[in-house]
């Protein structure tokens, strides 16, 4: 499924509904933004290619199971924030996610299955400046050398499960 806007892809529904449903991929595009801090774009989706071009950031929260392929996630312009959420199964980044200049970056699997709930990142999750934030419920794989940076200074990250202590990699 492609959705393409020259503005904003926005949750219409409400902060309750799914907006999206496909068990294939959702390759989103958008100059504005897609979904906001305070509704999300909620999916039901298998994959996920998502670009923001001008302003704004990329909110989504998934069902069930997520994985980012493709062209990954990127804001392209204006410290455009990532934030990915996965309320039941497992986030796995196998593409890049970027967010641009000072915007910050939120992995994150939510659920409560002792069997489910990991995030693993196999691409490099990225930002100019900002913070990053990588945190499974139950685990956070980083299977690469470069699974996590920030270019410039400034930005922290931090990485863990939800029921353990987190570790917080100053960026020198």
């Amino acid at each position: 499924m492609t959705l393409t806007a020259d503005g904003a892809i926005t949750n219409a529904l409400g902060a309750g509904s799914v907006n999206v449903i496909t068990s294939g991929e959702l390759i989103a595009t958008a100059n504005a933004g897609i979904g906001v801090s305070a509704t999300a774009l909620r999916t039901t989706i298998g994959s996920v290619q998502a670009t923001n071009a001008t302003n704004g950031g990329i909110y989504l929260a998934e069902t069930d199971g997520l994985n980012v392929v493709g062209s990954g996630i990127q804001t392209q312009a204006a410290n455009g924030p990532i934030a990915v959420t996965v309320a039941n199964g497992n986030l796995v980044a196998g593409a890049a996610v970027s967010a641009n200049g000072s915007g910050n970056v939120l992995l994150q699997a939510t659920g409560t299955s002792s069997s489910s709930s990991d995030v693993l990142v196999t691409a490099n999750v990225s930002s100019g400046s900002g913070d990053l934030s990588i945190i499974g419920n139950r685990n956070v794989v980083l299977a690469g050398a470069n699974s996590a940076s920030v270019a410039g200074t400034g930005g922290t990250i931090d990485v863990g499960p939800r029921r353990g202590p987190s570790r917080r990699m100053p960026h020198s």
